[in-house]
């Protein structure tokens, strides 16, 4: 179901179901997205022409910094046999993973905003007691892309579906998300604030695009472990 279809059939339910579902958020964002794509002279309709867009924008959004903690999810295999940390970002995850807003090649650390979206993130991936779960706290980092914000997705000409498309290909759901973060490494941005895509898709998750930056923003600090 693409984002229309969506706002369809969430426009003509029950207002009592809409908040059964716990979609006051997702409402007012598919509220928001509907709107852009009728006052958008051009959305990107590929990942293609998203480059496209991107290529000619007068004025990119600005970066903002994001204040408060961090939750990191690291697999007890990987910290036992690979000595995975939730600050490191290894030479595997850059030359080998393909993530949502990471091609191969290019370095990024996930997080998560809080801990309850960390476990519907990390949940879709395996079983949530196979994981160590980590909290940072008092956590700055400067000038990072919001793509939760409504007025930075229609200066980049994307909807809310765009980023949070879940599907049996990669390439299908990461179209336009691998361009957005390609893009905003190359322009300075030094991460994202993006909306989650798995489970309820209630939470935020933060990513940091280097290791120098991750070591600036923890400076050191041991984060707590909860689990």
């Amino acid at each position: 179901m693409n984002w229309i279809e969506l706002f369809v059939k969430l426009r003509i339910m029950p207002l009592r179901y809409r908040r059964s579902i716990h979609s006051v958020s997702i409402w007012s964002c598919l509220q928001l997205d509907a709107r852009l794509a009728k006052s958008v002279p051009r959305l990107a309709k590929s990942g293609s022409e998203l480059k496209d867009i991107l290529v000619s924008l007068v004025k990119k959004p600005n970066g903002k910094d994001y204040t408060g903690k961090l939750y990191k999810s690291v697999s007890k295999t990987g910290e036992n046999s690979y000595g995975a940390k939730p600050d490191i970002i290894s030479e595997y995850s850059i030359e080998e993973a393909w993530g949502r807003y990471d091609l191969k090649g290019e370095s990024a650390m996930y997080y998560s905003e809080t801990f309850d979206g960390n476990q519907a993130e990390m949940s879709h991936y395996g079983n949530w007691a196979d994981y160590s779960t980590y909290e940072f706290s008092n956590v700055t980092i400067q000038n990072v892309l919001d793509l939760t914000d409504f007025e930075v997705r229609k200066q980049l000409s994307v909807v809310l579906d765009y980023l949070t498309r879940t599907s049996p290909e990669k390439i299908t759901t990461y179209e336009f998300t691998n361009v957005l973060g390609t893009w905003a490494r190359n322009n300075g941005y030094k991460g994202l604030i993006v909306p989650g895509a798995r489970g309820s898709k209630d939470y935020k998750n933060v990513i940091i695009f280097s290791q120098d930056v991750i070591n600036q923003v923890f400076n050191g600090q041991v984060p707590a472990k909860l689990k």
